[in-house]
């Protein structure tokens, strides 16, 4: 009895170590066949962590998890993933690793798989990995796999396809799927059932679904060998939308060949909406929506690199109605009849027409109708816009608390041509028609504060231009009024062209800042805002006239020249204003940059401007010239700026270059620190008001400091030649090279002077005046060595000893040390 239970007890031993052995000794063999298997199979890096295999889990199978798996492609595809899995599960029979038909894989989970499907520009599929046969594995050898799978499990999986060449994505994220059945042998029937949060198709930068929950169940009937398979009541959601979807899809060597029926039984306007942005869905939020939508097609015949089959599908919706339960009006009459058709064969032979499209707005009818064919070599369209809109009349069918809206807007709008004759210019072959005005209209939000008012616009169409006859309106304080022609607008809308037009704008008043501050009090006559950015693939000029200008606390009068707006960039023309009591001549270029410092390029003209007020009113001014802030005078300078602007449109004078002429005219300086601190040297009374003769000077600007090349003139009757600079922080270098009349030096100076043998013979006298410092607490120094030279000289004419007894009689040689 001991014996058997010695044996009993070795066996159970033998088969728990077979359990936890087996694994062991089987898992390189299981990682080298996968391995091996991608190695002769596709070109992609293959690359998976950690790799745990067990028996003991799923006896009598082998228990596979493998972690961080991932396909990575290469070539053009370098480093771009094709596949990622977070984490693999799977069940291989056991029996298998010997059996000659190779692994047998009966149950797969996947945890957030990511499959990324790529046509690259050149027109290359990031998915055609499969080595051709000249590099493959030889017949006979290597490993195979069977798949006996009763089940496959995805989670948080991740779908995207990314078409480079014809610019379109369709995506499908955050997808919890089932498929189970028996995959073994050709013939397999399977049942599906899973959702996906995300739902995404982006065609030619248009956005067509965003966003979107996605949801669906049914069975899939498969041949493996023939690779058909056959959707037995399949029903979908995509959000609240239902379809259903029948047939059959084949694959072959040389075509695909497809027999589907698709149809949406017991839709509704609501189940449409839903299928719409979640911005205009809240927007409709609390409506009662009815009306029924008819949904159906199919798609017959083989796809090919070349073909297509055949496309028949058709939308109805009858009888919507859009009703906010507390206004008595609604949005009724809403008619839908559009279809989309095409013969097997080319895209280029799809025809998409939109019969009907209809819906009466508080009583107001609107129409519209739409036809595109031949959308791959040559798109036409044809269509029309009839109706009208009653501003006034929207608050009895649209919730509007906040607005204020009203006025009436007419269209009558033909189109019908080839988009080709818009891409080539030919704008005669585009036929275009027809006209739209508003009348008395008017608008304000909370979000857009400054009323918007248009008293008239007639806008007349026809192929080559927009004729604007009359466009009057006002924003905020300010009014306008146009007139001119725009350009090749359908390029514009159509193709990513450049709207081009010639407007002529005349104003009695504009209220920039108030305009660019957004609605901000009319009391606050400062700039707050991010220097705006002005939008592309626009050439606008512009012919302006303002009687009146409110631009950051200045108020200018007279405004005419010309505008320019092109590749968002502002380009001024010889734009003249009268502003400060005097005129502003501008020429130049304003660029505004998404989230980054405005570039600048001006050249500015100024006459007579007064410099105290261009003191408070502009920045540069201040800047440059300090001593403004004391003064009276004139400002006539011509400068070259090149700069940034900033918050607030303020110029970061760390990147302020230019040069020009800088003149002053009538200056008279009170009550500064500067002289002060120079009329210690000269009559007492000769600096309290400092009178400065006009002058004009060379300068140059470096990253904010300033240069001024050597200039003469008269400051408090005395001449005098000024140089020097001072930098970004105001520190000062200047050089005054006065002379001084003799009367007009201090009264220790002259009394000393003035009784010096041949000192009666000298009329003016040498100073040189050096300030350092900073404009805030600037440093004088007085340099008199050119005046004791003149001194000197005199004194030469007497005797050597009676010079060198007079100056130190009367102790000279202390005063011009």
């Amino acid at each position: 009895m001991k014996k058997k239970l010695t044996i009993l007890a070795s066996l159970i031993l033998v088969v728990v170590l077979m359990l936890f052995g087996l694994p062991v000794l089987f898992k390189g063999k299981i990682v080298n066949s996968i391995k091996d298997m991608a190695n002769q199979r596709i070109t992609a890096k293959l690359d998976f962590g950690e790799a745990d295999i067990s028996l003991i889990r799923s006896f009598p199978q082998f228990s596979v998890r493998i972690k961080d798996f991932s396909l990575t492609g290469t070539g053009e595809f370098e480093g771009k993933k094709l596949l990622e899995i977070k984490e693999l599960k799977t069940l291989i029979a056991f029996s298998s690793l010997w059996n000659s038909k190779g692994i047998q894989i009966s149950e797969l989970s996947l945890d957030q798989p990511s499959l990324h499907l790529l046509v690259s520009q050149t027109g290359k599929e990031n998915w055609s990995i499969t080595k051709t046969s000249a590099t493959a594995a030889p017949s006979g050898q290597g490993s195979s796999m069977q798949l006996d799978l009763s089940r496959i499990n995805l989670t948080a999986s991740r779908f995207e396809y990314q078409d480079q060449q014809a610019h379109r994505l369709f995506s499908l994220a955050n997808g919890n799927f089932t498929l189970s059945g028996s995959l073994k042998g050709s013939e397999s029937k399977l049942t599906f059932d899973g959702q996906a949060d995300s739902l995404k198709f982006l065609n030619n930068e248009t956005m067509l679904l965003s966003g979107l929950p996605v949801s669906g169940s049914g069975t899939l009937q498969a041949n493996f060998d023939t690779f058909s398979f056959r959707f037995l009541e399949n029903k979908f959601l995509i959000s609240k939308l239902p379809l259903m979807l029948d047939g059959t899809f084949t694959m072959q060597d040389q075509a695909d060949l497809y027999d589907l029926t698709f149809q949406s039984p017991g839709a509704s306007l609501e189940h449409l909406i839903s299928l719409l942005p979640p911005a205009q869905q809240a927007r409709l939020k609390g409506f009662e929506k009815s009306g029924t939508v008819s949904f159906a097609g199919k798609i017959q015949g083989k796809y090919t690199d070349q073909d297509f089959p055949s496309i028949q599908a058709k939308m109805e919706l009858n009888g919507g109605q859009l009703k906010y339960p507390s206004l008595p009006q609604s949005i009724s009459g809403i008619n839908l009849i559009a279809s989309l058709t095409k013969p097997e064969g080319s895209l280029d032979s799809a025809k998409l027409t939109i019969q009907k499209l209809e819906a009466t707005v508080a009583g107001h009818p609107f129409i519209a109708n739409l036809l595109i064919d031949h959308p791959v070599s040559r798109p036409n369209l044809a269509g029309e816009i009839i109706g009208e809109v009653d501003f006034s009349s929207l608050k009895q069918a649209l919730p509007m608390d906040a607005m204020e809206i009203g006025g009436m807007m007419r269209a009558n709008l033909h189109f019908n041509g080839a988009v080709e004759s818009i891409e080539k210019g030919n704008y005669d072959q585009f036929k275009t028609s027809g006209t739209v005005a508003l009348s008395d209209f008017f608008y304000r939000s909370p979000l857009f504060p400054d009323r918007l008012g248009i008293q008239s616009s007639a806008l007349a169409f026809d192929s080559r231009e927009i004729r604007i006859a009359s466009f009057r309106g006002s924003l905020g304080n300010s009014d306008f009024n146009a007139e001119g022609s725009l350009s090749e607008s359908w390029g514009y809308l159509l193709r990513n062209g450049i709207l081009k037009g010639n407007l002529k704008l005349k104003s009695d008043k504009l209220d920039i800042t108030q305009l660019m501050n957004g609605g901000r009090p009319s009391a606050d006559t400062t700039l707050h805002s991010d220097p705006y950015v002005l939008p592309e693939r626009m050439d606008i000029t512009l012919q302006a006239e303002a009687n009146s200008v409110v631009y950051n606390r200045m108020d200018i009068k007279g405004t005419t020249g010309k505008i320019n707006l092109k590749d968002g960039i502002l380009n001024l023309d010889q734009l003249s204003m009268n502003l400060l009591k005097g005129k502003m001549v501008v020429s130049g270029s304003y660029q505004g940059k998404e989230k980054s410092p405005a570039d600048f390029h001006f050249k500015l003209d100024l006459k007579d401007i007064d410099l105290p007020s261009a003191h408070q009113s502009i920045a540069i001014v201040r800047h440059l010239l300090p001593l403004a802030a004391s003064s009276k005078g004139l400002l006539v300078s011509s400068l070259t700026l090149d700069g940034k602007l900033g918050r607030d449109y303020a110029p970061d004078f760390a990147f302020l270059n230019g040069s020009g002429s800088l003149g002053l005219k009538n200056i008279e300086l009170t009550g500064t620190n500067l002289f002060n601190e120079i009329g210690k040297y000269f009559r007492k009374e000769l600096f309290t008001n400092v009178k400065v003769n006009d002058f004009s000077s060379n300068v140059s600007i470096t990253n904010g400091a300033l240069s001024i090349s050597p200039f003469t003139t008269k400051i408090a009757n005395q001449e005098v030649t000024v140089s020097g600079s001072q930098n970004l922080a105001l520190d000062l270098n200047y050089v005054l090279n006065f002379q001084v009349n003799r009367n007009d030096l201090s009264t220790d100076v002259t009394g000393l002077i003035g009784v010096i043998p041949g000192a009666q013979n000298i009329e003016k006298y040498p100073v040189k005046i050096m300030i350092g410092g900073n404009i805030k607490k600037p440093d004088v120094k007085v340099d008199l060595s050119e005046a004791k030279d003149l001194v000197a000289k005199e004194f030469s004419k007497k005797a050597k000893s009676t010079l060198q007894d007079a100056v130190k009689k009367f102790g000279l040689d202390k005063l011009f040390k």
